[in-house]
């Protein structure tokens, strides 16, 4: 039986899902996420709300 993700890794998880999606959108530097807009974000494919949290969350850490 496979043992339950702790919600640590699922945040983990979902972050590393967010990273691949700015990846493959062409956001491949720190100045390219910090560039990013929310109409920009919401060109990206698959963008769900959490994610845009967690991009969101990404530059206010690199502006920090």
């Amino acid at each position: 039986m496979a043992a339950k993700k702790t919600v640590a890794e699922q945040g983990l998880q979902q972050k590393t899902k967010v990273l691949a999606k700015l990846f493959d959108a062409g956001c491949k530097t720190e100045k390219d996420l910090k560039a990013l807009t929310l109409p920009t974000i919401l060109k990206i494919p698959d963008v769900t709300v959490p994610d845009m949290t967690i991009i969101t969350e990404l530059q206010d850490r690199i502006r920090g």
